[in-house]
């Protein structure tokens, strides 16, 4: 995926929010994004059918959860005597971007995401990447609630959501590098 994100370096808008550190720093946390699920009941998140309006209301709060725990992991970095570390330094890039991942990947272009109905350039370019990602993700593998499906499949759901839930170019970007998006596919592919 490093290879997809490098691309949008292309675009003017992006070089400087994908200078090489701020995009290591997207990777590393990008793993982390779903950390407010801990907050969320087992039988919820393993439940193997649809979920209920009220269920589906309690796995959205994981995203506020997950920011608010990263957040205060910042303070708690910064309230220690870690003098050796720069203000925007690792940790705290790092932590910072974390937060912005978690609290708003499921924030949608068009504004009708949550937690906070964030739209467009106002939900921050690492959570809108991760949107994309999550999508893909979600797709293309076996989920307790679901089967895999096909890269293509996964690939025209993100088009047609281009300019409602994910911002336009980076899915531009991100069917442009297809074969890529086939190849990790194949090599993450649960082949039980």
């Amino acid at each position: 995926m490093w290879k997809c994100w490098r691309a949008l370096r292309q675009d003017a808008a992006y070089q400087a929010e994908l200078a090489d550190d701020k995009l290591k720093l997207i990777v590393q946390a990008a793993p982390l994004h779903d950390i407010g699920k801990v907050g969320i009941a087992d039988h919820i998140l393993r439940k193997p059918g649809s979920l209920t309006p009220e269920e589906f209301a309690i796995i959205k709060t994981h995203s506020r959860i997950g920011g608010d725990a990263i957040a205060l992991a910042i303070q708690r970095v910064k309230e220690a005597d870690h003098s050796s570390y720069p203000v925007d330094g690792y940790p705290l890039a790092f932590l910072d971007v974390a937060r912005q991942i978690a609290m708003w990947h499921h924030e949608r272009w068009d504004g009708g995401g949550y937690p906070d109905g964030l739209a467009g350039p106002a939900i921050p370019l690492a959570a809108r990447i991760m949107a994309l990602a999550d999508v893909f993700d979600v797709v293309t593998t076996k989920r307790v609630y679901k089967q895999a499906q096909p890269v293509s499949h996964a690939i025209s759901t993100i088009a047609q959501e281009r300019g409602s839930q994910f911002d336009p170019t980076l899915v531009e970007v991100f069917i442009s590098l297809r074969p890529e998006l086939e190849a990790i596919a194949l090599r993450l592919a649960d082949t039980g």
